[in-house]
């Protein structure tokens, strides 16, 4: 074996290490003048180095977040890239979601429905730890557990019902690491949830997403029940309709205490209940909270940022929720003083609204706006610009902004590629 497939074999075998990682970004480095693109090879030396150091830093920090919003990106789009990708067995394919993460690709998906990546002994030469299906059903189950790499895999993703099977056929996920489950477009029901939310893997879920499907209720219920055997720290019920009930219940259980990251948005009914019943919520470890998607009232908005959570959120996601000018302009209220990414994109915010964020002093440790497709004109982009925070931001999208191009112009010589427009 040669000094290059020892080091991704041990990259492979030991994937939470960076020692191996950046013992493989030196030897592309060292001989980088006999490989066939040797600027691509110290290219990619450079970006393992980066992708690792930056990981190690707070999700929040400036650096971090321009790496991960801005310039990794751009490096992932290189022509380097494509060496830097092994072969797959047929039927997988590199998901982008990104394409790499601490300097190599991670997450493989299987695109084809009709046809399920098939059993390989090749091993995959890649730290692989993400599996994401476009169908839940026997197949996708029978394909996991014959994978070679199945031992590897923390993460799971099921897109869209596939043949029905037993509710009980998800204890064949009992064995594997997963840490990570996500279900999207109905690929769970409410009798699969249940049983999941009963199994021994559940007790390992850090994470567990479920989105657009019409078992939000079920769910909550089953999550009530087994709360205190929970060990997630994230949740996300996206577009999964719980009734006011089951949201009491489950934002009062013991599984609430350790969640770091919750969303509930996307069903657009309720919402004034909703946002009522988490203006009253306590979760001491809760920083993240996504209610995208939704159509708070006026009233529910003021609840929301009248309520003691504002002042320990670190992001918070309202894209797409029907927000006016003065639902925007209420947001300035808010005992916001840590947030560091807030996203209002697809909301008529207009020029009063931004205004009034841009005056807001609680904001002034945001680091990530999006105003993408806000209504945001010159008035709103001069606020910006004279606001205290907007040397600060590491981000900030106005794309589809209806702004003159001398305003565009002043924007992006303020704040160069710190800006998308």
């Amino acid at each position: 074996m040669s000094d290059h497939d020892a080091l991704l074999a041990a990259i492979v075998e030991h994937p939470d290490e960076d020692t191996p990682r950046l013992m493989f970004a030196d030897w592309l480095d060292e001989h980088a003048g006999a490989l066939a693109d040797p600027a691509g090879a110290r290219a990619r030396a450079a970006f393992v180095r980066s992708d690792i150091a930056m990981s190690l830093l707070d999700e929040y920090d400036p650096a971090r977040l321009r790496w991960e919003l801005i310039e990794k990106p751009r490096h992932e789009a290189e022509p380097w890239t494509a060496g830097a990708l092994p072969p797959l067995p047929s039927g997988l394919m590199f998901d982008r979601t990104p394409l790499f993460r601490r300097g190599f690709p991670w997450a493989l998906a299987a695109p084809d429905p009709d046809a399920p990546p098939a059993a390989s002994p090749a091993d995959v030469a890649a730290p692989v730890e993400r599996l994401r299906f476009v169908r839940c059903g026997p197949a996708a189950v029978a394909a996991v557990r014959a994978a070679p790499w199945r031992a590897r895999l923390r993460d799971l993703a099921f897109e869209n019902r596939g043949p029905v099977e037993p509710p009980d056929a998800l204890a064949n996920f009992a064995p594997l690491p997963v840490e990570r489950l996500t279900f999207v477009n109905e690929a769970l029901s409410a009798g699969e949830a249940r049983v999941l939310i009963a199994s021994p893997l559940f007790e390992r879920l850090t994470s567990l997403t479920v989105v657009r499907a019409g078992i939000g209720t079920a769910v909550a219920e089953a999550l009530v029940r087994e709360g205190a055997r929970s060990a997630l720290c994230e949740l996300n019920l996206v577009g999964c309709p719980v009734s006011l009930e089951a949201l009491r219940a489950l934002l009062t259980s013991p599984l609430i205490a350790p969640l770091r990251s919750l969303a509930l948005g996307g069903d657009l009914f309720g919402s004034p209940l909703k946002y009522a019943v988490l203006a009253d919520l306590v979760a001491p470890n809760l920083t993240a909270l996504d209610l995208s998607d939704d159509s708070p009232r006026a009233e529910s908005v003021e609840a929301l940022v009248m309520s003691p959570l504002c002042a320990q959120l670190r992001r918070l996601d309202l894209s797409r929720s029907s927000l006016n000018r003065a639902r925007t302009a209420l947001l300035a209220n808010g005992a916001f003083d840590n947030l560091r990414v807030l996203k209002l994109y697809g909301n008529s915010a207009g020029n009063d609204g931004v205004i009034a964020l841009a005056r807001s002093p609680r904001l002034a440790g945001l680091r990530v706006l999006d105003l993408g497709y806000t209504q945001v004109g010159d008035d709103g982009i001069r606020a910006i610009l004279d606001s205290p925070w907007a040397d600060g931001l590491a981000f900030l999208n106005v794309i589809g902004s209806p702004a003159s191009a001398e305003a565009k112009d002043a924007l992006k010589a303020r704040m160069g590629d710190r800006v998308r427009l």
